[in-house]
């Protein structure tokens, strides 16, 4: 394959899987509801797209770059709306020995102009 059909392919792909958690983010936001995801699952994603950043950067792929670092960005604010917005009597015990080993209960974040934390 020609290399700028495989690397036009890629960035399709990158914005595509990367745009895609912009409406999660967006309705936790709106409803602060996040009990329907899971904080073990969350935390795998975000450590996996971290990951995939850089490899991204050793190998110096723009498509993995640039999508993983979108993605990185809304993943973990995700992860924190999650931690954020669960109250603490209501955390399974997984839950809250996940959101201690990750230590994100004082973390803020800056989606779409609003502050998530008081």
């Amino acid at each position: 394959m020609r290399p700028v059909f495989t690397e036009g392919l890629g960035l399709l792909a990158a914005a595509i899987t990367t745009l895609c958690w912009v409406p999660q983010a967006l309705s936790i936001l709106r409803t602060r509801d996040t009990r329907s995801l899971s904080l073990s699952s969350q935390v795998a994603l975000t450590c996996g797209v971290a990951l995939w950043l850089g490899y991204g950067l050793i190998i110096g792929s723009a498509p993995i770059i640039a999508a993983n670092a979108v993605t990185l960005v809304l993943v973990a604010a995700i992860l924190a709306m999650k931690i954020h917005f669960i109250p603490l009597e209501s955390r399974t015990a997984a839950d809250r020995e996940v959101a201690a080993s990750v230590d994100l209960t004082t973390a803020s974040a800056d989606l779409a102009g609003r502050r998530l934390t008081q």
